[in-house]
């Protein structure tokens, strides 16, 4: 799940820094963390016993803001696409988010992929950019800095 979906967001933007070998082995482990730890949820949608969708929610901390939902790794098959799973994975994680008295939600998608479409039709708007560079460019274009 957690690499079909660094794959779809590496196709749909080129600038996304690759995920690594180590943390790529390391996903089983991470994600049965996840299932163990109180202040995350992990979902699924599966038909004829595959995976076809999933979403993570966890608690979020700031340093200077109350707790937040934080809604991690969701992605659809792109064959089940189109079908409300997202929107029925999500409204799940809303009730778990009310439960521990969180009324804001935070979530990051990939500029320029169909995801921050479906994200806005879902209610969220973007709110900060991040972006990167790698050190070699910003070199070429700022210059030595000293």
């Amino acid at each position: 799940m957690r690499r079909a979906l660094q794959q779809t967001m590496e196709r749909e933007n080129p600038a996304l820094w690759p995920m690594t070998e180590e943390r790529t082995l390391a996903l089983p482990e991470f994600f049965a963390n996840c299932v163990q730890d109180p202040d995350v949820r992990v979902l699924v949608a599966s038909t004829e016993g595959k995976i076809v969708a999933t979403i993570t929610g966890r608690v979020g901390q700031g340093r200077d803001v109350a707790a937040f939902g934080l809604v991690d790794d969701a992605w659809v098959d792109p064959e089940h696409r189109g079908r409300g799973l997202c929107r029925l994975l999500l409204s799940t994680l809303i009730e778990f988010f009310r439960e521990r008295d969180l009324s804001k939600l935070q979530l990051g998608y990939i500029h320029g992929g169909e995801a921050g479409a479906v994200w806005q039709r879902l209610g969220f708007s973007p709110v900060v950019v991040t972006a990167n560079a790698a050190l070699t460019a910003l070199v070429a274009c700022a210059g030595r800095v000293e």
